[in-house]
């Protein structure tokens, strides 16, 4: 049995350092996501490895949804690289209070978000958030575009801070809030209360970053 394993493990081994090398190279690169990365026979060149063990590889990163395949085309580095579907393991918790649960993780959060993105907002940055409020003023709270454009608004938001960890860990309560709100009363129901503080932080977090000191006092985002 332990032969088995050894041997099972030995057969992994070479895909899966393979799979780190691909993965080193799109972060030395500065590869962004949708980015197209060699071909099959410049990886094998690159990394002395045989084809067989190259594509082995590539599955092992697709499952971790670090690239994504597409047959006559080649292969990319995918959208929120390296995030899993369920990355919380929110499938396996109590979906009965789960969108409420997201909102309240969201709201506790928020606020220093939005201090650092007053903070750290470039003018593009800005210019983004001024369009998503526009595109707000226009939908209809109980439809499916409402659920869209509340993760638009807040991974926007998150982007402004310029924050690596942020601006990967928003879009997954984001889109965990989408998920959730997929029938229209519970879209309306769950944002009966947030979709007023939403329209009211869209308009604000904009006029904010044209005020901002160049140096506020130190820790002033911890303060409420």
């Amino acid at each position: 049995m332990r032969n088995d394993i050894r041997e099972l493990h030995n057969i992994d081994a070479l895909p899966m350092a393979t799979a780190q090398k691909v993965k080193n190279m799109i972060i030395q690169r500065e590869m962004k996501p949708g980015d197209r990365l060699p071909t099959e026979k410049e990886l094998v060149d690159l990394f002395g490895v045989s084809r067989s063990t190259l594509r082995e590889a590539m599955k092992f990163l697709r499952a971790e949804n670090v690239v994504v395949i597409r047959q006559g085309s080649g292969t990319f580095v995918s959208a929120g690289t390296g995030i899993g579907d369920d990355p919380l393991g929110l499938h396996f918790t109590n979906q009965e209070h789960l969108i409420q649960n997201l909102f309240e993780t969201r709201m506790l959060i928020e606020p220093q978000i939005a201090c650092l993105a007053v903070e750290r907002a470039t003018p593009q940055d800005i210019k983004n958030l001024e369009r998503l409020v526009k595109e707000m003023d226009q939908i209809q709270v109980n439809s499916t575009a409402t659920a869209e454009m509340d993760v638009q608004f807040h991974t926007a938001v998150a982007e402004c801070t310029h924050n690596d960890v942020l601006i990967r860990v928003v879009p997954i309560i984001n889109e965990s809030i989408r998920r959730s709100m997929w029938k229209p009363m519970t879209i309306w129901k769950a944002l009966s209360g947030p979709r007023e503080a939403m329209r009211e932080s869209a308009g604000r977090l904009p006029r904010a970053t044209m005020w901002r000191p160049n140096s506020w006092p130190s820790g002033m985002c911890g303060r409420h």
